[in-house]
């Protein structure tokens, strides 16, 4: 009887402690593959701002969409870890360089014009 309730008393602490045991998950890994809604603002040079939709494709292309304006690989980007970097090969060349702020947004600064237009952007999904 006592070996009984010894082996009752094992298996319910058992549940319990499972019972009560935190489970973790894995977060995902952060990409920056996706659409995403740019605001940028030219504080030196064109001094032009607007929104645009970037579309990050796998193979380092992307496409854009500016008002009623759409091109399917309008340029190149590459990242590594929490850095992006893309470039426009529309509008003429300009390059934006930035960094992951969230895991649904990123920053960074722009430079066109052969660097007489400089500005600041931020991106998010």
């Amino acid at each position: 009887m006592k070996k009984i309730i010894r082996l009752s008393l094992l298996l319910g602490s058992i549940l319990i402690f499972s019972a009560c045991k935190k489970t973790s998950t894995t977060p995902a890994n952060f990409n920056f593959e996706g659409i995403w809604s740019v605001s940028y603002n030219y504080t030196a040079g064109s001094l032009a701002s607007g929104t645009f939709k970037a579309t990050l494709k796998a193979g380092g292309n992307w496409d854009i969409v500016e008002g009623t304006y759409s091109k399917t690989d309008a340029g190149t980007w590459t990242s590594s870890g929490g850095d992006v970097n893309f470039i426009f090969n529309v509008f003429g060349l300009a390059n934006y360089k930035g960094s992951k702020a969230g895991n649904n947004s990123m920053a960074g600064t722009m430079v066109a014009n052969n660097g007489s237009a400089t500005g600041n952007w931020t991106a998010n999904r």
